[in-house]
């Protein structure tokens, strides 16, 4: 290893590029598997598709080692020539050349089998993607010039982003970041204030609502064709696999819609839920949140949820979080108290069990009965069927918020691969994972689920996993006393109490909702669909009294809320499409409305 190190101190900056070839292919075949045998065995594991170890970096040279795990992405490595030896196991090699002119899209080139003691050189030119075909494959990799970025390319969605230096060639926990134009923010600020003047969100047939996102997708294309904003290309290629691949990302919107100025209204205390006829139940005069919220849902291919029992059937939720010292704001509707959230995914209560037969099939799959769940829970057995199967839960598969006033708080995200990374970090294992994933946990809903709150609801493991035993959903709130372990093992119930605490205390990404902002959260989990958990800081109390617009009021931080069901989910077609934008992408955008 001393003698590799030394050898790349020598090499001249300016070395001719098959001078350098033959140079790094001679350093290679000097080392070997046994040569990084104390280094492999201290690789940690993790959910990444690889695992990559800098042996050593300076400003000319870095020396890394590699565990494949899965595989990653087409990539390049930007400035940088680079050599590869394989140390151990097998690997799919595949290379890829653009396929238009733009250089946006790629197709494969070339694809080999390389084994051990195989070697590839690198060049800034050279795109490609490793894929482990045999267990415990190793790699080194030697790049003249350290690797400040890489360009990757997502085949899924025919998309690429930047992957800076250390983020890797995969989707690292990605949340796709847009910024509307003003162009856009203007001409639909426009559509809204006239829509206002003949209908209300609240209660208007679906068909207008179809029709104003058919009007906001035709000015996004019509930005698009006109400035080559590859920001609002992004939301159309979202918009475009949201229909046809059914897969979604969360999605943060800035520049979005706002409300007028100087039409916000601070609380009543004599608030309700009636947002659609009360401008004081929702605590603004119009209606530019609902609009913007929902119109950008439609596009990405769901349908409002209205749950049966939260804020009273509403299709959105006006949200006014209180301090609970405040006496006189105290029993004020439509509130979620100023407390902190911890990580969760909302409707965790929901369950789609057909009748009694098929709640006690759930059981018997998840190594427990009726008996222990009424034992654990110190509930009746005929209680608990009545509080499952009381048909009252919604099933929510995207959450979005649209921010108006907010201070200081945070709203967060936070992602299954890397709640996995955090759990081995703590020293849980394969095993515990595993056991995790088909461990039966009770789930109860919340205190803000209206008549249903602090039932039993449903019977889940807290975790889905995937063929590589790798966390690919959550199905799970961190709260307290709002799940707990039904089943018969002890050693079991002591992994998911350890689970729960880590829950608490997983890293989260952090986003500050402004005015006119929207956060699109993938909620739930389902075929083809994977989810991210979110929770909210506890409000300071100092952001409980607000001045806007000049207003000497006590506001609160607010924001919109909607829940949404996938199409996709629903086996519901897409809406009939009346153009395509073959000049964006392909295939056609199944999302324009009639």
């Amino acid at each position: 290893m001393e003698t590799l190190i030394n050898s790349l101190y020598a090499i001249r900056e300016d070395v001719e590029k098959n001078k350098l070839k033959e140079i790094l292919f001679s350093l290679l075949n000097k080392v070997s598997y046994k040569t990084f045998e104390k280094q492999i065995k201290s690789l940690k594991v993790t959910s990444k598709p690889y695992i990559r170890h800098v042996l050593s970096k300076n400003n000319n040279f870095e020396v890394v080692l590699i565990k494949w795990n899965n595989e990653c992405l087409p990539h390049n490595h930007s400035n940088s020539y680079g050599a590869i030896k394989i140390l151990k196991g097998k690997i799919e090699h595949k290379t890829y050349q653009f396929a238009d002119e733009q250089y946006d899209t790629i197709q494969l080139k070339n694809k080999e089998i390389i084994i051990k003691e195989d070697l590839i050189f690198e060049t800034p030119e050279l795109i490609h993607s490793l894929k482990p075909i045999s267990n415990n494959s190793f790699s080194l990799h030697i790049y003249f010039k350290p690797i400040s970025q890489m360009k990757v390319f997502n085949l899924k969605n025919n998309s690429s982003f930047i992957s800076n230096q250390g983020e890797g060639a995969y989707l690292n926990s990605n949340i796709l970041k847009i910024k509307l134009s003003d162009t856009i923010n203007e001409k639909f600020t426009l559509y809204i204030k006239n829509i206002n003047k003949r209908h209300n969100p609240y209660f208007c047939d679906i068909d207008i609502v179809h029709k104003t996102a058919s009007f906001l997708l035709d000015i996004m294309i019509e930005d698009y064709i006109t400035t080559s904003n590859k920001e609002i290309k992004n939301i159309l290629i979202a918009i475009n696999n949201a229909n046809f691949n059914n897969l979604v990302t969360p999605i943060y919107i800035t520049n979005g819609i706002t409300e007028p100025k100087g039409t916000l209204i601070s609380p009543d205390y004599n608030r309700g839920y009636d947002y659609g006829n009360n401008k004081n139940d929702r605590m603004k005069q119009y209606f530019y949140s609902e609009w913007w919220n929902w119109s950008m849902s439609v596009l990405l291919n769901y349908d409002n949820i209205e749950h049966p029992s939260e804020h009273d059937g509403n299709r959105f939720h006006a949200i006014s979080p209180i301090p609970k010292e405040d006496v006189r704001l105290g029993n004020i509707s439509s509130s979620s108290g100023g407390g902190s959230f911890p990580v969760h995914n909302d409707a965790t209560a929901y369950n789609n069990f057909l009748n009694k037969e098929d709640f006690l099939n759930n059981l018997f799959r998840l190594d427990t009965n009726i008996e222990i769940l009424s034992q654990k829970l110190n509930i009746k057995k005929d209680l608990i069927f009545q509080q499952v199967l009381c048909k009252q839960y919604v099933r929510a598969d995207v959450l979005t918020l649209v921010g108006i006033i907010n201070n200081r708080t945070h709203s967060s995200l936070a992602f299954p691969n890397e709640l996995e990374d955090y759990l081995y970090s703590l020293d849980f294992t394969k095993n515990d994972i595993i056991l995790l994933s088909k461990m039966p946990i009770a789930h109860f809903a919340g205190p803000a689920d209206g008549l249903v709150s602090n039932y039993v609801a449903n019977v889940k493991p807290p975790i889905d996993i995937d063929n590589n035993n790798n966390i690919i959903s959550t199905f799970i709130n961190a709260a307290d006393n709002r799940m707990k372990y039904v089943g018969k093992l002890q050693n079991e119930e002591k992994i998911f109490k350890s689970f729960y605490k880590a829950l608490k205390t997983m890293p989260q990404h952090k986003i500050l909702l402004k005015s006119g902002d929207l956060l699109f959260i993938p909620n739930l989990a389902f075929e083809g669909q994977n989810n991210v958990m979110h929770s909210r800081d506890k409000i300071h109390e100092n952001d409980y009294n607000i001045k806007l617009d000049g207003y000497n009021k006590s506001f609160r931080r607010y924001h919109l809320r909607e829940y949404m069901s996938s199409r996709n989910r629903d086996n519901k077609k897409c809406f009939t499409p009346i153009q395509t934008i073959t000049a964006i992408f392909t295939p056609k955008l199944c999302c324009h409305f009639l």
